[in-house]
């Protein structure tokens, strides 16, 4: 597998009927490295849970690491389906880990130090995502400079 794309997360609008929502291009590698949001029409957001109930989702995904869908909601006998004017944010979120122990000597398999780099480039994207929402002091701003919003301060 190679990381091909900086897609970071997936927003999926409702429209009444629909259940399944693909979330690639973005690849996981295990069923808990999804967090999804339910953002309604009014733009009350709420983190939806992962499981069999009538608000929660159930991911269609059968190969890790891989690409796949969400069915929303994942009981969809009771569940009613997301409404036009709601989305869902799909996000991948990974544990900030590396588990790859290269021994000396060792068996070699590729696609497991391929696994490692790529694992590495999606924490990258992950940790983007959150810089590109947040605050910035500029450029020229001193280090150590309290950045606080107070009248008496001006950060131009």
């Amino acid at each position: 597998m190679t990381v091909e794309t900086t897609v970071k997360k997936v927003t999926a609008a409702g429209n009444g009927a629909a259940t399944v929502f693909s979330y690639s291009p973005m690849n996981i590698f295990a069923p808990t490295d999804l967090v999804v949001v339910k953002r309604s029409a009014s733009g009350v957001k709420t983190t939806v849970a992962r499981g069999t109930g009538v608000s929660d989702f159930a991911i269609n995904q059968t190969v890790f690491p891989g690409t796949g869908s969400i069915t929303y909601p994942a009981d969809l006998d009771l569940g009613t389906p997301l409404a036009t004017g709601e989305t869902l944010t799909i996000k991948r979120v990974l544990p900030v880990l590396q588990l790859v122990d290269l021994e000396n000597q060792g068996g070699y398999f590729p696609e497991v130090q391929e696994d490692a780099f790529d694992y590495g480039i999606m924490i990258a994207l992950q940790q983007q995502e959150e810089i590109d929402r947040a605050i910035k002091a500029p450029l020229s701003a001193p280090a150590g400079v309290d950045h606080r919003a107070a009248p008496d301060r001006d950060f131009t």
